[in-house]
């Protein structure tokens, strides 16, 4: 698989995983703008590898959506 074809999944899997408001935060909101940024080259705060950074970001805040979604049961 593609870095971009991966990022594109990861992307595909946070916003399939946000249920606003039910298992978001304000701070992890932030992160999935900032993610979305860096993905697509909008940034400049991350010179060294930005996609990659929003990657990991992705991955993370998956995971806690998908968590707070399991523990509210939705």
């Amino acid at each position: 698989m593609s870095e971009t074809t991966n990022l594109s999944a990861l992307r595909r899997a946070a916003n399939k995983a946000r249920k606003f408001p039910y298992n978001t935060c304000g701070a992890s909101r932030y992160l999935h703008d900032l993610a979305d940024d860096l993905a697509k080259g909008n940034l400049t705060l991350v010179e060294d590898d930005p996609r990659g950074v929003a990657a990991h970001i992705y991955a993370v805040i998956t995971a806690l959506w998908e968590a707070r979604s399991k523990l509210e049961g939705k």
